[in-house]
């Protein structure tokens, strides 16, 4: 998997946005240099049908998550997505915040990956984590997933891409809680963690590690 949980110049709903009017030649309303500048009115992925506990003035103890998506054919993933996400996330001990899920085509991805990564090339999940101070309990992130590497993967795993798509998310919210896979034991600890929270779920592992009962360090 390639994410990445560093601080974003940009704001990549913004990116998103961008490249997705580039693809469809339309105009862009906003600044994306700008993280406190509004998302485009025009962005392809439709917010009006965001999933999940996104609400509006919660207090910061809550966790609220918001799914937005592409294609239509992902409508019925958003309230499925968001309620695990949400439960994974207080096993994580995260203790409030927003965390947008954005479900995205090759074309966008790639080129979110290009501008982030350097990377001309479509990936599985790219996270940015917004906040200023990460010593904070509350989190602010943004968790871009690909659908066609989702839909391949899937196949070749032989599983729903529900839960490829959780599988995705479940990595971009462990790198936000420090987890790395740049080395081989790295890459082990995390697919272990990420396995013990599927199954926590009621999904099956993975990768083969994280068995109910055992403790899978953190």
């Amino acid at each position: 998997m390639n994410a990445s949980a560093s601080p974003s110049p940009d704001r990549p709903s913004a990116v998103i946005a961008e490249a997705a009017s580039e693809e469809s030649g339309e105009g862009v309303c906003g600044e994306s240099g700008d993280p406190a500048s509004p998302e485009p009115e025009n962005d392809r992925i439709d917010r009006s049908k965001a999933a999940g506990g996104d609400s509006p003035s919660g207090p910061d103890r809550l966790l609220r998550i918001a799914v937005a998506w592409e294609d239509s054919q992902f409508e019925d993933c958003g309230p499925f997505l968001a309620e695990t996400l949400e439960a994974i996330g207080r096993m994580e001990g995260i203790e409030g915040g927003r965390i947008s899920l954005a479900v995205v085509d090759a074309v966008v991805m790639t080129e979110l990956h290009r501008r982030y990564r350097g990377t001309e090339s479509a990936t599985d999940v790219l996270t940015f984590d917004l906040r200023s101070d990460r010593s904070e309990g509350s989190i602010d992130a943004e968790i871009v997933i690909c659908a066609a590497v989702a839909a391949r993967e899937a196949d070749r795993r032989g599983h729903d891409i529900r839960h490829e798509l959780v599988l995705y998310a479940v990595h971009g919210l462990l790198h936000l809680c420090g987890y790395d896979d740049g080395s081989a034991f790295e890459a082990r600890r995390m697919h272990r963690r990420e396995d013990w929270l599927l199954r926590a779920v009621g999904l099956p592992a993975v990768y083969g590690d994280g068995r109910p009962g055992s403790e899978v360090p953190r």
